[in-house]
């Protein structure tokens, strides 16, 4: 009698998880033609999403230089060997944009003036190093605090949690029927393993985040030129691509779908990220000293995150690039 009991209840308990783990999975389920694949997000943040990772010196530079796409700061050339100089103009909107903006012009950099070479003095100082990765993972929580407030990652939802306290209930209630009944508390705590391990190992990204995140890996593969053609026809889109290639860490790949010249060769456009343009419809051409100046902006954040090697800049023997 009791063990018909037991089973009742367990039949009861397993259909209402169930019940909710397909409602769950149904809520996360995309739908198609979402509005969230025409948006621009922050790149490090639609970078951290995607990729899953932590923040990393691709993110800070994406992060840069999207300043400068979107004008709340300039890049300059100084000096005879052209080194990068970033200078703030306004303050961007949203939290990870506004730490990162901030922390980059007003606490590594002087009055609102940041150079790259900085960060090897800020960081040559133990407590120098210790702020900067205390920043830094406040950056990165201030980031997927963004992408929880903005109904993008909901890892633990009211119906998730509902579901892992039925499972709870339903862990301690087997353990405890294997002292009376060992194959009825066997099933309890089966099926509880398994719809924990369903939960745990789901995807936290809302319906939204789950479509953005499909559309970024697919422009992330776009980027790398695995997927059809960029069209060269628009110098601003080819900029804003190039600002997602670096987040993404494909900007190298990106580059070589263009050809390369020195900046002698090509008009120059005042206060733009270095990509140049000729004047011919359909035809782009990339500054090679341009890239050098996004190489060195790189390397010199990987150097001070110790998630790369010392700083190293293009060759002009640089066989990777197609130089014309």
């Amino acid at each position: 009698m009791n063990n018909v009991l037991f089973l009742s209840l367990f039949i009861v308990l397993a259909a209402v998880s169930l019940i909710f783990l397909f409602i769950d999975r149904k809520k996360r389920t995309p739908k198609t033609g979402s509005a969230a694949e025409t948006e621009r997000v922050f790149p490090p943040v639609l970078a951290k999403l995607v990729d899953g990772t932590g923040v990393v010196s691709r993110h800070m530079t994406a992060g840069l230089l999207s300043f400068v796409q979107d004008n709340y700061a300039s890049l300059n050339r100084e000096g005879t060997e052209g080194m990068p100089v970033f200078t703030a103009v306004e303050e961007p909107p949203g939290a990870s944009a506004g730490y990162l903006y901030r922390w980059l012009f007003y606490k590594i950099g002087e009055n609102g003036r940041f150079e790259p070479d900085r960060l090897f003095m800020y960081t040559s100082a133990e407590h120098g190093k210790r702020a900067f990765f205390e920043d830094l993972n406040e950056w990165e929580t201030i980031m997927e605090k963004e992408l929880t407030d903005t109904g993008l990652l909901r890892p633990f939802t009211p119906l998730r949690k509902t579901i892992v306290m039925l499972q709870l209930f339903m862990m301690v209630f087997g353990s405890a029927l294997l002292i009376v009944s060992p194959w009825t508390g066997l099933l309890y705590l089966m099926f509880a393993l398994a719809a924990f391990i369903t939960v745990f190992a789901s995807s936290p990204r809302s319906a939204e985040g789950e479509r953005l995140f499909q559309f970024g890996k697919a422009y992330k593969q776009k980027l790398a030129g695995t997927d059809e053609p960029l069209n060269a026809a628009d110098p601003e889109a080819l900029t804003d691509h190039f600002v997602y290639a670096v987040a993404f860490g494909v900007w190298r790949s990106y580059t070589r779908q263009f050809p390369v010249r020195e900046a002698s060769e090509v008009a120059l456009v005042s206060n733009q990220l270095p990509l140049y343009y000729y004047a011919a419809p359909g035809t782009a051409v990339l500054s090679l000293e341009g890239i050098r100046m996004i190489d060195e902006t790189e390397a010199s954040f990987s150097f001070a995150a110790g998630d790369g090697e010392s700083p190293a800049v293009w060759e002009d023997s640089d066989s990777s690039l197609p130089l014309e």
